[in-house]
């Protein structure tokens, strides 16, 4: 008779309790800053993304650099995500940054002067 391993490590098990605890607690900030509903469920899967993303690349939020960032979006553009988009996502991940650093995680935002290329403004008349 074979022993089975089991399905899910207990490192693995302990890093997605740690990732729904950051996802939670970004969504409780955003609520507080009074984002729409819609926002929050946007900001929820971009966010999980984002943490699969980094899980892919073996990072942690708090050691990405302007360069990884240019990598997120590359990685998001090549899923077929347009321009403005990645923009969105962009920001979302601005707002996380945000929470890491009024949390004491991080001492600077490195997703400040990250720009994407080519989206233009929509003029409200």
């Amino acid at each position: 008779m074979r022993t089975s391993e089991p399905i899910l490590s207990t490192e693995t098990l302990v890093k997605g309790e740690v990732k729904r605890r950051i996802m939670n607690d970004f969504i409780d900030y955003l609520k507080k800053r009074q984002f729409s509903r819609s926002t929050l469920r946007t900001a929820r899967i971009t966010i999980n993304l984002y943490l699969k993303w980094l899980e892919t690349e073996h990072m942690e939020p708090e050691q990405v650099g302007y360069r990884d960032l240019l990598g997120f979006m590359k990685y998001c553009g090549n899923r077929g995500a347009s321009q403005r988009t990645v923009q969105h996502y962009m920001n979302t991940v601005k707002h996380f940054y945000e929470y890491l650093e009024e949390e004491g995680r991080i001492e600077a935002n490195p997703v400040l002067g990250v720009e994407v290329k080519g989206v233009k403004r929509k003029v409200l008349y």
